[in-house]
């Protein structure tokens, strides 16, 4: 095991002569890493092997991992401060991380983890431009993570463009990827989601999210990765203000049969939502999205509320409030349910039947804007 107060830093160590092997109780604790060429921390195990487990990468402070690698053979690479692979399980907690390009990546877990619960928590990923925070594919018997209370910022001033804050990808069959009480800030994409067809929804409870392009996308389609298949998320009791959008559902328009899979279907259940201050605070585009809102105390301020697009939205006791364009717009054949009669009604959005109960006030009936709801169906 590794100890305390150890410094490493330009280190150079890409020698492909050298194979993976395994490891595990492997406890890095109390340490300087800087400015490693390829990755600072890589616990990537020899998928023959067994499971490597009880690992801890903690109370660490990570410095200098932006750019790229560009001497390893096959690259350029981006440059990883903590890569965990190939059944790899670990407790990363209470690191801090600044001036990188991916910050933690996991990946490639199959089989299940027999040491305490791993983790990734309390961690500050701060000034990065392409990921902080990666929960990548998972599946078969792989155990679940904790991804707790991570303060992510891709920059303290401005808006990083093509940064994501936190991405979960790949996740399949029983494994549940979820994230609690994430604060996310100045990225492209706040939250990222895509290829996520587990049989338990992604699950994001609480945080906050400010300052970025989109707060939460979910989509179907990755420019470096393709198609994704169907999958549903959770949002729970998050706090969105100030992003360009809160929260994005993107069914990516073009033709199936030029892909080698078919892009799946989109649905966000989202309940407990405090969506303030964007020009949109929940986008719902294309015909494989859909949204079920419900239980939502505050969707306010925003130039638009809702803006379905294609897609689907039910709409059950929000109060949409103080928007500046429209508090719900439906357009291109965009099935929205904000309220039936009750004691009947038809499921036309195949999320159940809106009760209503939604809030839409301070709206004026003048013919010009704001208006409450605005149909670009006809």
């Amino acid at each position: 095991p590794g100890h305390a107060r150890q410094r490493c830093e330009n280190v150079f160590d890409d020698t492909v002569g050298k194979p993976f092997v395994h490891v595990d109780h492997i406890s890095i604790t109390n340490n300087i890493v800087r400015a490693a060429n390829d990755v600072g921390i890589n616990l990537y195990n020899d998928g023959s092997q067994p499971v490597s487990d009880f690992n801890a990468i903690t109370c660490n402070a990570f410095r200098d991992f932006n750019g790229l690698n560009t001497l390893s053979p096959g690259g350029p690479y981006s440059r990883i401060v903590v890569l965990l692979y190939n059944d790899t399980y670990a407790n990363v907690d209470d690191n801090s991380f600044l001036n990188f390009r991916i910050g933690v990546q996991t990946g490639n877990n199959y089989r299940p983890n027999a040491g305490p619960g791993a983790s990734i928590s309390n961690n500050d990923l701060t000034t990065f431009d392409s990921v902080g925070l990666w929960h990548n594919l998972h599946y078969a018997g792989a155990s679940n993570w904790a991804i707790n209370s991570n303060t992510v910022a891709a920059s303290t001033s401005s808006v990083v463009p093509n940064a994501y804050g936190i991405f979960i990808s790949s996740i399949f069959g029983g494994v549940t990827a979820s994230a609690t009480n994430s604060q996310v800030f100045n990225c492209g994409t706040g939250i990222g989601i895509w290829n996520v067809p587990a049989t338990t929804p992604v699950q994001i409870n609480g945080g906050s999210l400010a300052g970025n392009t989109v707060g939460v996308d979910f989509y179907n389609n990755d420019a470096d990765f393709g198609d994704g298949e169907s999958g549903s998320v959770f949002l729970f009791g998050m706090t969105l203000n100030g992003n360009g959008t809160g929260v994005r559902l993107l069914d990516t328009p073009g033709d199936d049969l030029l892909s080698a899979t078919v892009r799946g279907t989109l649905r966000i259940d989202a309940s407990n939502m405090t969506v303030v201050g964007h020009t949109t605070g929940f986008s719902v585009q294309g015909a494989r999205s859909s949204l079920n809102l419900l239980n939502s105390a505050s969707v306010l301020g925003n130039t638009l509320g809702v803006d379905v697009d294609t897609g689907k939205a039910r709409i059950e006791s929000t109060a949409i409030t103080g928007s500046s364009l429209a508090g719900i717009r439906s357009s291109n054949g965009a099935i929205v349910d904000a309220g039936q009669c009750s004691g009947s009604g038809t499921d036309v959005t195949g999320l159940g039947i809106s009760s209503g109960g939604n809030t839409l006030t301070g709206y004026i009936f003048d013919g010009v804007a704001p208006f409450a709801i605005v149909n670009q169906n006809a």
